[in-house]
């Protein structure tokens, strides 16, 4: 991956506001989007002064970041991300570290960027510099700001789907139809997914949003009653590693007792993955194979990687 330095970020950030001038006067629907996204409204980086500035901000949005960036080159880094991310996240500059609770206490106060999450408040912290002379690169940002705004039990939409599938790990699906139903399903597992969320990405999904990917996770079948309606949410675990599904028993509670013990079953070896129609598996084979010859080796649940659990005194590894 090519990563970009501090000279080459801030070469690049002096052509932007001219760039993206050029791109809202030629293309009328980014420049609506621009007027109807709230985070266009607030300055691109906010200037915070004081501690009733720095509290507001921490409202403004569900993902902040707020940096402490005393030199030029840092400063350019944080610009430079914001231009990239603003239809996401909002982002705050601090000139005294002193407003950032617990960052004065370094002498000198070191370089940083944090992210809340108002959803959970959760806060992360990243160093703009390993020690007195490695700076961070814009890719370093990058994946933190990828990472740290994930929250605990996200909404999908195409590009976090994209997101998601490139984080690499198994990926819990929940599929409700109404927006009410899916937020009282984040409330409700938020705090079993606080857990899980550096081994999981998992996420709410609208079904008319995604038509096609309840069937590709093996959740509608012929059967009476596989259809996601009202009141009756669907889940599947996509194992990506292995590129194995499990969806989640139909009229099996969608509770935190309920999901985690199904999901102890799975992670020991006791629930078979899904078999797409027209793909064979092995009896031996925990899973469907892309091919019509069946793999024949078996799968050790100690080979899965993962997230640790504790069963019976010894550590197994989870998906």
């Amino acid at each position: 991956m090519k990563t970009t330095t501090f000279a080459q970020a801030t070469q690049a950030l002096a052509t932007l506001p001219f760039v993206y001038s050029k791109m809202l006067a030629l293309d009328p629907y980014i420049k609506d989007r621009r007027q109807r996204n709230p985070r266009h409204r607030r300055p691109l980086v906010s200037k915070l002064t004081t501690p009733d500035e720095y509290s507001a901000l921490l409202t403004a949005d569900e993902a902040v970041f707020i940096a402490y960036a005393p030199t030029q080159e840092q400063r350019a880094l944080i610009q430079y991300a914001a231009v990239r991310y603003r239809d996401e996240f909002t982002f705050g500059l601090v000139a005294n570290p002193a407003l950032i609770p617990g960052e004065a206490t370094e002498s000198p106060p070191i370089p940083v960027v944090l992210c809340h999450r108002s959803n959970d408040a959760a806060t992360s912290r990243l160093p703009l510099t390993e020690d007195s002379s490695t700076p961070k690169s814009s890719d370093d940002l990058a994946a933190f700001i990828e990472e740290a705004s994930r929250p605990t039990i996200a909404e999908l939409t195409v590009s976090t789907h994209a997101r998601s599938l490139a984080r690499g790990a198994p990926i819990v699906y929940i599929f409700a139809q109404t927006t009410a139903e899916r937020a009282s399903l984040r409330t409700s597992l938020h705090r079993l997914a606080t857990g899980y969320r550096d081994s999981l990405t998992i996420v709410t999904v609208n079904p008319d949003e995604f038509p096609d990917l309840p069937g590709k996770l093996g959740l509608c079948g012929a059967a009476a009653g596989d259809e996601i309606v009202e009141g009756r949410p669907a889940g599947a675990l996509h194992q990506l590693s292995k590129d194995r599904v499990y969806p989640y028993p139909r009229g099996r509670p969608v509770d935190p007792r309920s999901i985690q013990q199904w999901g102890l079953d799975v992670f020991q070896g006791r629930v078979k993955p899904w078999t797409p129609p027209g793909v064979t598996t092995s009896y031996d084979d925990l899973g469907p194979t892309r091919v019509a010859a069946a793999a024949t080796r078996k799968i050790s649940i100690a080979n899965i990687p993962g997230l640790k659990i504790k069963i019976a005194g010894h550590r197994q590894d989870e998906l």
